[in-house]
């Protein structure tokens, strides 16, 4: 290949990547305070949407980066974690149907249910309180497209699918 091709096709690569990453912009920080003998360290994630498209966000422990985003995706909606637990749309169906079960006195778990809308140019921050000793990992967080949503057979439109949409733009992890 020439000279001159080869830095046609390195732009055009270059210009590809930096619109797929510029979506969606995330700004770590960092804070510690004190109260009385007691340190806080604080980290934060702010997420925003950059594009025009709606992006989803939840929480997945088991989450392999090295699979497509589309098996991601299914394996969050469809596939239970264990034998003993339940798929998203397991939970969703129960509760709709008004026969779920409660477990451990709750119905939901951030990382079985919980399902972030962030619409262009919307923010959504992750407050990790005790940095130091939490069990958070930034590996948790899943971010994708409507599209892929779409894909995997999710229709984002019907109603009972909003119960199930964490309305606030921010959550704290303990």
């Amino acid at each position: 290949m020439k000279k001159g091709k080869k830095l046609i096709v390195l732009i055009v690569i270059s210009v590809f990547f930096s619109d797929v990453f510029s979506q969606i912009e995330i700004v770590k920080s960092n804070s510690s305070y004190k109260i009385g003998a007691k340190k806080f360290d604080l980290h934060t994630y702010t997420i925003r949407n950059a594009s025009a498209e709606t992006y989803w966000i939840w929480f997945d422990e088991d989450r392999d980066i090295e699979l497509p985003q589309i098996v991601r995706a299914y394996s969050y909606f469809y596939q239970a974690k264990s034998k003993d637990a339940y798929s998203f749309f397991n939970i969703a169906i129960e509760l709709h149907k008004g026969s779920a079960i409660m477990v451990n006195d709750e119905y939901i778990s951030v990382f079985h249910t919980f399902i972030k809308e962030l619409k262009p140019n919307q923010f959504f921050t992750i407050i990790v309180t005790d940095a130091l000793n939490s069990a958070f990992s930034e590996n948790f967080v899943e971010i994708m497209s409507s599209q892929i949503l779409k894909e995997i057979g999710i229709d984002i439109k019907v109603s009972w699918f909003d119960r199930f949409k964490y309305k606030e733009d921010f959550i704290v992890w303990p």
